[in-house]
């Protein structure tokens, strides 16, 4: 099912450990980048489309949170322990296409920035612990990074949530910036400026859940003034809705949105 541009999965192809077997087994070869370049095409019309009043910043995913969609979570988690081999082999069949897609973007440099999400957390607290995110996600994650980076494209990553305790992975693995800022998440934009504000551009912070589509044009206002207060301090801040703005969001706090922005 659809809202707006995000797509929700209402069923999985991938039910038990012998479909997953199935699955792994029937994948073909991941692309090239050369097959990459109708899409590097799209992309490359939506930024002129957009241009000049607004930055078009491509993106891919990294292929563990494609990995896991693929299947219930519960199912995800059991298959991490019940079949971890297949797993992998279907993360990094995935991973391998998104590099495919870095290398042509970066071929083309459609953009300075890049943007890779990937959602691994939730309210408060990470999806999957440490460990697993330092064996399945991050060294694939840096395997894009290495590509974009070498090109002299920045790396924006994108996860829901409260990431906080991951940062430092993310630095490391060689990503520039971090979206959304999901203050309703438990993300203390403040402290995150405070500790990781020399290593990281901010973006995003005014909350998309509640905030804007639900607040006064006024709240929408003391929202945006406080992020710049928190996180606006000697730049670095990319400020604006912490993720897509719901096709219900009433014209007028969009409005909101945009002018206290620029005031």
């Amino acid at each position: 099912k659809t809202s707006g541009r995000t797509v929700w999965v209402t069923k999985y192809p991938i039910n038990d450990v012998d479909e997953l077997k199935r699955y792994v087994a029937a994948l073909p070869a991941p692309p090239t980048p050369e097959d990459c370049l109708p899409t590097v095409a799209t992309m490359a019309q939506y930024r002129d489309i957009f241009a000049p009043q607004t930055f078009y910043v491509p993106g891919h995913g990294v292929g563990f949170h494609g990995a896991y969609g693929t299947m219930s979570m519960d199912l995800f988690a059991l298959m991490l322990y019940d079949a971890p081999h297949d797993i992998r082999t279907l993360i990094e069949h995935l991973n391998a296409g998104a590099v495919a897609h870095c290398r042509a973007y970066a071929e083309a440099n459609l953009s300075p920035f890049f943007f890779i999400g990937d959602d691994i957390a939730y309210k408060h607290k990470l999806m999957f612990s440490p460990t697993t995110l330092r064996e399945l996600f991050f060294p694939y994650l840096a395997r894009m990074c290495e590509v974009l980076n070498g090109a002299g494209i920045q790396v924006i990553f994108h996860s829901d949530g409260d990431i906080t305790s991951i940062l430092p992975d993310l630095i490391e693995a060689g990503v520039a910036g971090i979206n959304p800022l999901e203050t309703m998440a438990g993300m203390d934009i403040a402290f995150v400026k405070r500790e990781y504000g020399r290593d990281l551009i901010l973006v995003g912070g005014v909350d998309c859940s509640q905030v804007i589509p639900l607040g006064t044009p006024e709240r929408i206002r003391q929202e945006v003034r406080q992020v710049l207060r928190d996180g606006g301090q000697g730049g670095g801040l990319f400020i604006g809705s912490s993720s897509e703005i719901v096709p219900a969001t009433p014209l007028r706090n969009i409005h909101a949105l945009y002018d206290a922005c620029r005031e």
